[in-house]
């Protein structure tokens, strides 16, 4: 299980298990996959109204924790169903610690890196200051899910730093 805050380097993680010869499914990608199902866009249509594009209607709503909480409901459990049946080696779960399946896949790898590094990584990919600020802001603190790591892979150090980081997770844990 690969975890970490956004713009920690959980992607990169990924790819270098991937490399390694390991079956690495991205939750983030099983969860767009889900969005997009017949289900979820009813679902959807009925909670937000017929809408052209439910992905805009649904970034309108992301600051109402209710909704929030409601979509969660109908999502999660489609998305965990999904990452079971990978039956993959590594999972890669962005929302680990937040979504409470610390003990769902094992072993906990958790990505970190210093708060400035991240935040510069998420500022280049989206272009906004306020909203990587914000983005960052609405997760969970990296000291929290250092509590609940088997292994932490820095991710602000060279990427054959890393990749030893992640040969070392792979003695040890798979």
């Amino acid at each position: 299980m690969v975890t970490g805050g956004i713009a920690s380097g959980k992607s990169t993680v990924g790819r270098m298990f991937g490399e390694l010869g390991f079956s690495v499914v991205d939750s983030d990608v099983v969860a767009r996959e889900v969005f997009e199902s017949e289900f979820v866009q009813g679902w959807l249509e009925e909670a937000v109204g017929a809408r052209d594009d439910l992905r805009v209607a649904v970034r309108e709503r992301m600051g109402d924790s209710d909704f929030r909480r409601r979509l969660g409901a109908v999502m999660h459990p489609l998305i965990l169903e999904r990452l079971y049946a990978s039956d993959a080696d590594v999972v890669e779960v962005p929302l680990l610690i937040e979504a409470g399946l610390v003990s769902a896949f094992g072993a906990v790898v958790v990505c970190d890196c210093p708060l400035e590094v991240a935040r510069g990584r998420l500022i280049e990919r989206m272009g906004s200051v306020e909203a990587a600020d914000k983005l960052l802001l609405s997760q969970v603190n990296p000291s929290v899910r250092k509590v609940f790591a088997d292994e932490i892979i820095r991710t602000d150090l060279s990427v054959e730093s890393v990749r030893d980081m992640v040969q070392t997770v792979v003695n040890c844990h798979l």
